[in-house]
């Protein structure tokens, strides 16, 4: 498992999710899955983390990349999807180009934890894509000051 994704386990871990199943068996698009459940509030609620390979065209590549090793984006869905998801699907994201690793990895656990809080104690029941949802994936893809983000959303979306 790569440095990354035991930084990704271990906070998810901290945060009250169990890794439950894990695939490599996978689309082109797709270089691993985890299946990952709540064992906090909303106990047994399942999410799925996915390793998205950057695209770079459209259409599966002539050839694997090599070692499947070109993971631009960590995005959790309440599915894995038989195509590529658009970000508006997406739960939470960490992007994994530019910016300071661990601080994102500590927002994308932020937006879980903020996702299942807002589930109440049901379990297996998807949150609907919400201002919160929109203002975390874009908290976690340009790094943004969470604060500040935060003070958009609410003039945006008068909380």
């Amino acid at each position: 498992m790569a440095d990354y994704k035991k930084l990704v386990l271990e906070a998810l871990t901290r945060s009250g999710w169990e890794l439950v199943e894990r695939s490599s068996e996978s689309p082109w698009w797709l270089e691993e899955w985890w299946k990952i459940r709540s064992t906090r509030q909303a106990h047994g609620y399942d999410l799925f983390v996915l390793f998205l390979v950057e695209p770079g065209h459209d259409g599966p590549p002539a050839e694997p990349p090599p070692l499947r090793a070109l993971v631009e984006e960590v995005a959790v869905l309440s599915t894995v999807p038989a195509e590529r998801p658009g970000n508006a699907e997406w739960i939470a994201s960490l992007c994994m180009r530019k910016g300071e690793f661990s601080a994102k990895l500590a927002a994308f656990v932020a937006i879980l934890d903020q996702h299942r809080s807002s589930l109440g104690t049901k379990s297996g029941v998807e949150a609907p894509l919400s201002g919160g949802r929109i203002i975390g994936i874009i908290e976690v893809c340009v790094g943004i000051s969470i604060a500040l983000v935060r003070a958009i959303g609410r003039l945006l979306f008068h909380r």
